[in-house]
């Protein structure tokens, strides 16, 4: 499809009748008209059709393309943090481990243990939220990992003494 870069090649295609010609031009200027939109909307051959875009396609778009970046951002971030879930799940698997061994061993006092790469703090208190008499222990032990010294689990149990 030929695109026409000025008016001289659209004068070449559909001369205008010259000045002394008044009277043809008065009864071919409909004709003119015709051929000139038929020429600009791509009806006759070589012609074009600009296409404008109304806001609210903008908006479509701009909305299609925030929704996709946002999925591939979300896509992107899980797939960087699965070292964390891994090292976490091995975390909560660890606190779990202590707890069965505190409550098997009863052992129910405040500790550190090092295991699996992970520093535990085990901490004992008795529970007295219900009342001072009952025999309920607020066990919490909290895993940080050795190296970077940050927090990645922590569990909290009661258990009955």
């Amino acid at each position: 499809m030929k695109l026409f870069t000025n008016w001289i090649e659209l004068n070449v295609l559909l001369p205008l009748p010259s000045k002394g010609e008044g009277a043809v031009l008065e009864s071919n200027k409909s004709e003119y008209c015709r051929q000139a939109s038929l020429l600009f909307k791509g009806g006759i051959e070589g012609g074009f059709n600009l296409k404008a875009f109304s806001i609210i396609e903008t908006i479509t778009a701009m909305a299609l393309l925030t929704i996709t970046f946002g999925i591939a951002m979300s896509t992107f971030d899980m797939i960087y943090n699965t070292d964390n879930i891994e090292i976490a799940t091995n975390a909560q698997l660890t606190l779990k481990q202590i707890i069965a061994e505190t409550q098997q061993d009863k052992t129910y006092y405040d500790e550190t243990i090092k295991r699996n790469g992970f520093t535990i703090e085990k901490t004992v208190q008795p529970y007295t939220k219900f009342s001072k008499d009952n025999n309920l222990i607020h066990l919490q032990v909290i895993a940080t990992i050795i190296e970077q010294e940050k927090t990645i689990a922590t569990i909290n149990k009661l258990i009955e003494q």
